[in-house]
């Protein structure tokens, strides 16, 4: 990546014999190494089984470097900073672990940066198509009562519907991904992302098909949320009151008939998911404090899915993958989010950042690089109102984006 000067008078214009500096050449490389990270991030989920994962490591690689060279942009301290720590972090845990794996939560912030500087209209574009097309995937799934396509896991465990329909044996659909909950974590996303209602209603008809218990509440709570932004103070207030009345009143009217219903295991303290759950955040805290000093602050990247298999909790997760300064990292991360959103307040509401620390409190929601790119995809929109790249439309009409001083 480099940094735009300001040239100096005595400087000659600049000629259109150099490829990376001729904006159609520059537009025509940084939309392919957009395309390649994507399609390496994303499509990998339907392509796994069939393509190697150093193929897609090394096509992540190239469109990253692709990136990095083709974009120009006036970048801020702040991101620099930012952008900086995730490098020297990702750098740390990765020798730390011994082996050639890199940590999502500190990859996600740089190939995020470069994709949404590049060209955010076609990331825009990419996100549409890869969501309506799950979507129909599911349609499909549902419709003929099993996946369209499955894969395995490192020690070799079929991701099927079988494994992922539980104890009740419910059929929950995935899409393009590798389980359901993988599409509910990008559903709730999206609906970040893409805040208006017509995408927020196909969200919830997702996660509805994927029976994302969570996603199907906290997407619930988006919808609700966008009807409260039409009315006014007092419109508002009523409509709490009304909705809360009448969720009250079907919930005691089904109690009786849905008590042994898979979406309503999810408030059982006692029911086998949330026994798992707790299950392994204990297990999770107590690997934790038997870490040594330098683990205790950098993590060990890889150990808690190679020991107990899961954390059911982002802040867990980065915990013990990352150390105190992963973390750390992620609360400032945060914090800076909940500020820009305030900056925001017309667009952005306290409740949707609440649903955000839930998901990632008491859900896998962005441990997978599809989901934590994303995720980095909406935090770099909003903070990034004074970068402007070379090229690139807005992604967000609602977020405008001044001249750099």
């Amino acid at each position: 990546m480099t940094l735009l000067a300001t040239p100096r008078a005595s400087q000659p214009p600049m000629t259109q014999h150099s490829s990376f500096t001729n904006y159609p050449v520059r537009k025509i490389a940084g939309s392919i190494g957009v395309l390649i990270v994507y399609v390496s991030i994303y499509w990998k989920d339907a392509l796994v089984g069939y393509v190697p994962g150093v193929v897609t490591l090394v096509s992540l690689f190239l469109g990253a470097m692709l990136l990095a060279l083709v974009t120009k942009v006036k970048i801020s301290q702040f991101t620099a900073i930012i952008i900086s720590i995730s490098f020297v972090l990702l750098l740390i845990t990765t020798l730390k672990s011994g082996s050639f794996s890199f940590s999502n939560y500190f990859l996600a912030p740089i190939l995020a940066y470069l994709v949404v500087v590049s060209n955010r209209t076609l990331l825009l574009r990419l996100f549409i198509f890869h969501f309506i097309l799950s979507l129909l995937v599911q349609a499909y799934e549902i419709s003929i009562g099993e996946y369209l396509f499955f894969s395995l896991d490192e020690n070799g465990l079929a991701l099927d519907a079988d494994l992922f329909s539980g104890a009740n044996d419910v059929f929950r659909a995935k899409g393009l991904f590798q389980g359901p909950l993988g599409s509910v974590a990008f559903y709730i996303l999206i609906g970040m992302v893409f805040r208006t209602p017509k995408y927020r209603l196909l969200c919830l008809l997702g996660a509805v098909m994927a029976q994302g218990r969570l996603g199907i509440m906290l997407i619930g709570l988006m919808n609700i949320q966008a009807i409260f932004e039409k009315f006014g103070r007092l419109g508002k207030m009523a409509a709490i009151i009304v909705s809360i009345f009448v969720i009250v009143s079907l919930f005691g009217y089904f109690l009786a008939a849905l008590a042994d219903s898979f979406f309503l295991m999810a408030f059982d303290l006692e029911s086998s998911g949330n026994i798992a759950r707790m299950y392994y955040w204990k297990a999770n805290i107590e690997l934790f404090l038997e870490y040594d000093m330098i683990s205790i602050l950098f993590g060990d990247l890889g150990l808690v899915n190679k020991l107990i298999g899961a954390s059911e909790s982002d802040f867990l997760r980065i915990l013990l993958d990352c150390g105190l300064f992963g973390l750390l990292f992620y609360v400032f991360v945060l914090v800076t989010l909940y500020r820009a959103m305030r900056r925001n307040s017309e667009k952005y509401s306290n409740l949707e950042f609440a649903i955000l620390v839930v998901a990632m409190a008491i859900f896998p929601f962005i441990q997978s690089l599809s989901s934590t790119l994303l995720f980095w995809v909406f935090y770099w929109v909003l903070m990034m109102p004074n970068e402007k790249p070379v090229w690139g439309k807005v992604l967000f009409r609602g977020v405008k984006r001044q001249n750099s001083q």
